[in-house]
């Protein structure tokens, strides 16, 4: 798997081309290309990529702020707190993603030195160096680059990936461009662990609030007309604030859900 995923529309590839180009210089592997191989589906490729990537770039321009995939793949990263959005227009990122500082090269050129792709590099560099990844299911990449891991310490200037063979607590880290917390979700060596705990936890409640949401509506139908007859307005007002918590809680547990590492 990479170490970034890059969200861009169609119409933007040259320049998020140029983008790749600068940050594979830096030792990190890429995925972007967005062609599916024959026989695969978009969850073995793009959304594998996707879950086990250490740090999502999307980029901003006057097509991907229209594109459902794109907005798609950033709340995905914003849930998992390691989302890098980059401005590559003049324009506004979409109602959910104004708060979040974005780097700004709308005018950068990899010909020329620009301090903010320098401070762009830095943030990455500290965000993939606070996660770890123990072993990762197969890529189904057709154009993932292969990695290039020299054996000395590398250059103050190059990001390179130690070895850890236990798991490690993530280290703090002042990401200013994501917003970011200083904590990562990882996964366990077979893919389950305490994620997978936790989904079952989450449908399981999900599945019993929705039941109740079933039961309480059945009462608040048997009991309309009743409550309507006798004016009491204290047990209808009860029931449809239950509802209403139920239904909100339903929604919350559905977002949980989607934004739970798969």
């Amino acid at each position: 798997m990479s170490d970034i995923f890059i969200s861009y529309a169609n119409e933007d590839r040259p320049r998020a081309q140029m983008i790749v180009r600068a940050l594979e210089a830096r030792g990190w592997s890429i995925f972007w290309d967005r062609r599916i191989p024959y026989g695969k589906t978009w969850r073995e490729t793009i959304g594998n990529e996707l879950t086990w990537a250490h740090c999502v770039i999307v980029l901003w321009s006057k097509t991907s702020i229209e594109s459902s995939w794109v907005q798609e793949e950033a709340d995905d990263a914003r849930a998992r707190r390691i989302l890098v959005p980059i401005r590559i227009d003049d324009v506004q990122p979409p109602i959910g993603f104004r708060g979040f500082q974005t780097a700004d090269l709308v005018n950068w050129s990899p010909s020329k030195s620009n301090p903010e792709f320098e401070r762009l590099i830095a943030d990455i560099a500290a965000l993939i160096g606070s996660s770890t990844r123990n072993e990762a299911p197969p890529s189904y990449s057709t154009s993932e680059s292969p990695r290039t891991r020299q054996a000395s310490a590398a250059s103050p200037s190059t990001p390179s990936h130690p070895p850890s063979p236990t798991k490690t607590k993530p280290q703090g880290s002042s990401f200013s461009l994501a917003g970011a917390a200083p904590f990562m979700f990882t996964k366990g060596v077979s893919g389950g662990g305490s994620i997978a705990v936790s989904k079952i936890v989450l449908w399981t409640l999900y599945l019993i609030v929705i039941a109740l949401a079933i039961f309480i509506s059945i009462g608040l139908i048997a009991m309309t007309q009743k409550a309507f007859e006798q004016k009491d307005w204290n047990v209808f007002s009860i029931l449809l604030f239950l509802i209403t918590i139920s239904v909100g809680a339903i929604y919350f547990l559905r977002r949980r859900i989607r934004a739970a590492p798969r």
